[in-house]
């Protein structure tokens, strides 16, 4: 009997999401990707997104109280959780955008 080939999750059909949240929650992402890398991993925001939602916990009860704990963060906190300094940079891809006046 031959072996049933499955598909990996990160390599199927893709689908676009505009995600609209505070510029330090973008930053920590764009960290996160930097220390996966700086650990000799080869990765994307996309795929640590993925990863992230993937590995969360179903239970109602859990996602329910990491909303919670989210909505009681303090910026200024969050912001110095993670020191960025020695990690690789990202290369960007794609066009740049203008930043806004």
């Amino acid at each position: 009997m031959g072996l049933v080939r499955m598909a990996l999750l990160w390599r199927s059909h893709a689908r676009k999401r505009l995600v609209h949240w505070p510029e330090s929650v973008d930053e920590r992402l764009e960290i996160l990707v930097r220390q996966v890398i700086a650990e000799g991993g080869d990765t994307s925001a996309a795929q640590v997104l993925g990863a992230l939602v993937a590995l969360c916990p179903t239970d109602p009860e859990k996602v329910t109280q990491l909303v919670k704990e989210y909505r009681q963060l303090h910026e200024e906190e969050f912001r110095t959780q993670i020191d960025p300094v020695g990690l690789p940079e990202l290369r960007r891809r794609g066009p740049r955008r203008k930043p806004r006046d």
